[in-house]
């Protein structure tokens, strides 16, 4: 049996790397690459007749025209219609003379495009609004899984299994964020979704365990909390690992079908999912689990610790 509990600080010291090397990234790129979402700016849509069009030439073409960096991007929905996206994220929209001059210069260089679909302006303070919300879901829903474990595993340490946990689940949110950064993968709606829901998946992965350590604990199983920990992670590893293996090869297939068709929203959305379900796996084994096994193992050896000291004080009372 793999001693899971006792290996536990290679795990913790990957971790620490991973985050480095985010970190790192953050500083090389200049910070977080904010979508239009929740940087502000103005997009337009334009229907275009094919998908064979060059949109890092359009991409240069326009930063050029405009004097503004833009982001040239190709889709596609569900009808089978074709579009050309024209973002530009900045305080400062695009003005009416800058639409009508980037519509001609796409016409002037035999661009297929058939008008514009759509034009949506959204403000810095609207994006920043965004962005607020979306960190309070998250720490919300941190704050609710550290009461509701703390309360179902009362029998093993409650409000510290539930610390323990939300640690282990804040790290995996942690390290999806370096994932973006690492990649320099655009941060919009899509990444506060994607957070949440490997929140969701991670939680559930590492209630499997706690549970299986809480039924060993009852008395079925002897030996020490170590032992114990280890004995149930790896009873559960199976499971672990299956569940987690099914969801990566579905949201694999999404990525790339949508990379295939150019959906690039989509395709952004499910990679950075893919390595979050994996960490929230690999965090539930590795991390939680032997975490919680450690400290219960500690409070255990602190407390036979105090009882020496006790009755070695009786002891020499009596003398």
């Amino acid at each position: 049996m793999f001693p899971f509990v006792e290996k536990r600080k290679i795990s913790y010291l990957v971790v620490a790397a991973i985050l480095l090397f985010g970190l790192i990234s953050y500083f090389i790129h200049g910070g977080f690459n904010l979508d239009i979402q929740f940087q502000g700016g103005t997009e337009i849509k334009y229907s275009v007749t094919t998908k064979d069009f060059n949109s890092e030439k359009a991409q240069s073409l326009i930063s050029e025209k405009i004097k503004k960096t833009v982001t040239v991007l190709s889709s596609e929905n569900s009808a089978k219609e074709n579009f050309l996206v024209i973002r530009v994220s900045s305080s400062l929209k695009l003005t009416n003379e800058e639409v009508i001059a980037i519509d001609k210069l796409l016409k002037d260089n035999k661009y297929p495009v058939q008008g514009t679909a759509s034009q949506i302006n959204i403000s810095a303070n609207i994006g920043a609004e965004y962005m607020r919300n979306g960190i309070f879901a998250i720490f919300g829903a941190l704050a609710l899984i550290i009461v509701y474990i703390a309360i179902r595993f009362k029998a093993i340490s409650g409000w510290s299994a539930g610390i323990i946990a939300t640690i282990a689940i804040l790290s995996d949110a942690l390290l999806m964020i370096s994932v973006y950064l690492i990649f320099n993968i655009a941060l919009n709606e899509s990444f506060i979704a994607g957070v949440l829901t490997v929140i969701g998946y991670s939680i559930n992965d590492k209630i499997i365990i706690y549970d299986r350590i809480r039924e060993n604990s009852s008395g079925r199983k002897k030996g020490s909390n170590i032992e114990i920990v280890n004995l149930s992670i790896y009873q559960t590893l199976t499971r672990s690992i299956n569940t987690a293996l099914t969801a990566i090869m579905s949201l694999a297939v999404v990525f790339v079908l949508a990379t295939m068709f150019q959906i690039s929203s989509v395709a952004q959305f499910a990679f950075p999912m893919i390595i979050g379900v994996a960490f929230g796996c690999l965090s539930s084994i590795f991390i939680a689990g032997p975490a919680l096994g450690a400290y219960k193992e500690s409070n255990a050896k602190l407390a036979s610790t105090n009882q020496r000291s006790m009755g070695n004080s009786q002891a020499r009372r009596k003398r």
